[in-house]
Order: C-alpha cells, then sequence, then structure tokens
C-alpha cells in the first residue's frame, strides 16, 4: 500500500511540474511573439485577447520521417522531444489549462472564427490576428520543448513556425526556430 501511495504521489508531482513548463512555454511564446502583434493606441493594461483556432491545420502530416529535416534546421532538437511533440500534435489544445497573467484565450474552431470587423467591436483588447498553437513536445527530463506557432493578421499576412525552447535554471529560452510557411 505505501509503494502505491508513493507512486502516486510521484506520478502527481511530476505531472504538476509538467503543467507548470507547459505553462511557461506558452508563457514565453506570448511574451516572444504574440505581444509584438499588439496594434498601438490601445490599453493593454487590464488585458490582451488573444483568439486562437482550438486544433493548428498545418502540422496534422507530421510524423517520424520529419526529424532528419528539423534536425536539420535545428541540430539541438532531441528525438524524444519531436516525437513527443508529433503524437501530441493532433490534439486539442487545452487553453483553459493556460493561465498568463492579463491574457484572455477566446477560443474558436477553423469554421466559427467571426470577421476582424466583429472581433474588433466584442474584444477591445484583440491582438489583431488569428493564432493557431500546438501542444508542446517534451523531451523526457523536461528541459527542451517543442511547439507550433502561427498567426493570421488577414490578407496575405501571416507565418507559422515550430520553435525550439530549453530551460536552463528554471527559465525557457528560445534556441530553435524552424520555418514552416509565409505568406
Amino acid at each position: 500500500m505505501r509503494s502505491i501511495i508513493l507512486t502516486l504521489l510521484v506520478q502527481l508531482l511530476s505531472f504538476s511540474v509538467y503543467c507548470q513548463d507547459e505553462n511557461a512555454v506558452y508563457e514565453r511564446v506570448v511574451k516572444d511573439y504574440v505581444l509584438k502583434l499588439r496594434p498601438p493606441n490601445i490599453d493593454y493594461t487590464l488585458k490582451t485577447t488573444i483568439t486562437v483556432i482550438d486544433t493548428p491545420a498545418s502540422i496534422d502530416s507530421l510524423n517520424i520521417s520529419d526529424y532528419k529535416r528539423f534536425k536539420q534546421k535545428c541540430n539541438r532538437l532531441d528525438k524524444q522531444t519531436f516525437l513527443d511533440f508529433v503524437s501530441k500534435s493532433r490534439e486539442n489544445v487545452h487553453f483553459e489549462n493556460v493561465n498568463i497573467d492579463k491574457i484572455e484565450f477566446v477560443v474558436f474552431t477553423k469554421d466559427s472564427v467571426p470577421k476582424y470587423e466583429e472581433l474588433i467591436l466584442q474584444y477591445p483588447h484583440w491582438v489583431f490576428s488569428i493564432l493557431e498553437f500546438s501542444n508542446i513536445g517534451f523531451n523526457d527530463e523536461n528541459n527542451q520543448a517543442l511547439i507550433y506557432y502561427s498567426f493570421n493578421s488577414g490578407a496575405g499576412v501571416g507565418g507559422g513556425f515550430y520553435l525550439v525552447y530549453e530551460k536552463k535554471r528554471k527559465k525557457w529560452k528560445q534556441k530553435g526556430f524552424i520555418p514552416a510557411w509565409a505568406s
């Protein structure tokens, strides 16, 4: 009985650390990329609204054979990180679990995204882009992460890329950038 309780406690602590790391990586991407998309002349001191698609479409076809291509673009990318990313990439991202101070996530399916004019009226603190985030792949040590991020800011303005982050002394820093598409 004691070993069962100890095993459950270790799993619970591991899950807690994993969730903290996941939230920290999303926060890092938001700070590194998303907040730079905010239009000027809007007071963002109360909050910033980010509109996201629940499942990114651009990564549906990834599989293990793509690892070599990714490794050429970022030689630091660990194979386990990539494999974990591929296995999680087909699942919806649960933004209700992401908690970033003063950031409000509004989630849409691909078929339910309103027009930009409607979004501006409904969300006055909106970053003028529709974003996609993937779930995050981690290596076994939980010190490397791979995430897909894209933005669409209207006709002909957008891009998507994969980001590699590494954790040193509890801080996540970007260590790789792998382009996916641009318009």
